[in-house]
């Protein structure tokens, strides 16, 4: 069972521990670039490191910024 009290969804960052990944982590909904970059503080000097997870936009999104080759005509 979770401690968290929101859904269950994909993780926001992930833990490394001398360059390996230890596994996933949930960020705070707000704050969460500080609460990396003091996570990356405090536990840096023990080799720990915090890395989000890079934003991927929505399907609908991504199709307007990055038409597919099919959709460009010549």
């Amino acid at each position: 069972m979770s401690s968290s009290n929101r859904e269950a969804v994909e993780y926001d960052a992930t833990i490394f521990h001398s360059d390996k990944a230890v596994g996933p982590i949930r960020l705070p909904m707000k704050h969460s670039s500080s609460f990396v970059e003091q996570f990356n503080r405090i536990y840096g000097h023990r080799h720990y490191r915090l890395v989000g997870r890079p934003k991927v936009a929505p399907e609908s999104e991504r199709s307007r910024l990055w038409p597919s080759s099919a959709a460009q005509t010549d």
